[in-house]
């Protein structure tokens, strides 16, 4: 095979997400193809990394808007609107139940990753189990409360059955999610782009078999779609395991218990990075719904269905956001001196920079295509997402500094960033969104965004200048 027809093997297989491929085949690209991926945005990891997850969610977010559509039209709004509630449910509980341990193993097996795979790999097992356990506690602790719970808080028919199934598929999400960030802490992201649209795509066709059969209910639905689709994310994932960690621990697989003491030995970094991650993350979750309660508690209810409209479309572009952070998470945990850092930082300002094309080119657009989508009552939402994007730009370019929380290891700034954001969003809003009405909650919102961002920026300043003179602790 020639040079060309090696390199062109290469980018198909980047193309397909299929990270598989025999490095050596990667050789003698042209020159004219070398100084094309010599241009930071194109060549580096991280750009090449969040480019596949987030082609990869976009597609599985495509295939879920399809099913959505499905179960809704064959549900119909009441049984739709009590699966949507079970969604929310198990969906708030694997967050809740999270405890920071995924962020925290994240951080800890890219750096073991770096000296010792085999360290990484027990941390692995450690992490995976530690999830696994609180899961079981807390999904047993449901089914058995399910029905005083449903009786006392929820009177609608099998209720106590729709809930103890709804926390099974949270069980399974947990199972696929663990050993999602198992690839992201070692980069192999094409590999988790393949396991979430195989899972979504799963999730479709059984919905679709259960539509055209008349199977289809809330219960099925329930099992068929959420339980299974997730189930076989996690069965595919764990089919995808990185070559060399199979060699390493070969007679170890990830799935076998490692031991209490080596849970208890290897968690504890996790419990202590973590816990300060999760109590960080519930703030960020309140921050997210905050203004909205605010706008409906002052506010007439049409301006809140503006308002509403606006935040659902600015979070479809917040994607950008989302991706870009597990693709930074593995690399900013293992910069190894303010060298390091300082060229993580050169290339961040020049990603950001392209990423914010496309949402500059939204900005001037979204006031012709909102009401033309969701008509003309809904004109005034078009300007305000215009604000909303502006705020996205504002995430997008301060989101990679504010990582080196992970680089310096410094947990507490990242939960006292986030609740100093949600403690000015909520001075500011009391005092805007009276007055100012939907702007005031922008504004509110603007200014609770730079506040934190200061805030953590300017805190990581001094562990900056004292990088390097000694090792963070881990």
């Amino acid at each position: 095979m020639g040079q060309w027809g090696n390199w062109a093997n290469c980018q198909l297989g980047k193309l397909a997400f299929v990270d598989l491929i025999d490095p050596a085949l990667c050789v003698n690209v042209p020159a004219v193809i070398r100084g094309m991926r010599q241009r930071p945005f194109f060549r580096d990891a991280i750009s090449q990394g969040w480019g596949v997850i987030f082609v990869g969610t976009a597609v599985r977010m495509g295939l879920n808007f399809i099913t959505g559509i499905l179960l809704a039209r064959a549900l119909g709004p009441d049984e739709f609107g009590i699966y949507s509630i079970l969604g929310a449910i198990a969906g708030i509980s694997g967050g809740v139940i999270d405890l920071g341990l995924t962020s925290a193993s994240v951080r800890h097996i890219a750096i073991d990753w770096q000296t010792d795979k085999t360290l990484a790999w027990q941390r692995g097992q450690t992490f995976f189990w530690l999830r696994v356990i609180l899961a079981a506690v807390y999904i047993v602790g449901g089914i058995l409360l399910a029905k005083p719970i449903t009786q006392l808080v929820w009177p609608v028919p099998n209720a106590a059955l729709l809930l103890s199934l709804a926390l099974l598929s949270m069980g399974t999400t947990v199972l696929s999610g663990s050993i999602n960030a198992l690839l992201e802490a070692t980069r192999y992201f094409g590999r988790i782009a393949i396991a979430i649209i195989f899972s979504s795509t799963v999730s479709l066709s059984v919905t679709a078999v259960l539509v055209v059969t008349g199977q289809i209910s809330v219960i099925t639905a329930l099992v068929g779609s959420s339980f299974f689709g997730s189930l076989a994310g996690f069965w595919l994932a764990t089919r995808l395991w990185p070559v060399l960690w199979r060699e390493t621990a070969v007679s170890r697989p990830i799935l076998r218990f490692p031991g209490i003491q080596t849970m208890r030995t290897l968690g504890q970094p996790l419990w202590k990075f973590g816990g300060w991650l999760w109590l960080g993350n519930i703030l960020r979750m309140l921050l997210g719904y905050l203004d909205m309660f605010l706008v409906n508690h002052w506010l007439a209810t049409d301006t809140v269905g503006i308002y509403a409209l606006a935040l659902n479309l600015s979070s479809k572009v917040e994607l950008i956001n989302s991706s870009l952070h597990a693709a930074l998470v593995p690399s900013v945990s293992t910069l190894a001196d303010k060298t390091a850092v300082r060229h993580y930082l050169k290339q961040s300002l020049v990603r950001s920079a392209g990423l914010s094309l496309p949402v500059l080119a939204l900005v001037p657009l979204a006031p012709w295509f909102v009401p033309q989508l969701y008509g003309p009552a809904y004109q005034s939402a078009g300007t305000v997402l215009q604000l909303l994007l502006l705020i996205t730009l504002f995430d997008l370019f301060t989101l990679a500094p504010s990582l080196l929380v992970y680089t310096f290891n410094q947990p507490k700034l990242f939960t006292a960033g986030e609740l100093l954001r949600t403690l000015t969003l909520l001075a500011m809003g009391v005092w805007l969104i009276p007055t100012w009405g939907i702007t005031g909650a922008v504004l509110a919102r603007f200014c609770a965004k730079l506040v934190g961002a200061v805030f953590i920026l300017g805190r990581l300043i001094p562990h900056y200048a004292q990088y390097g003179q000694k090792e963070p602790v881990p």
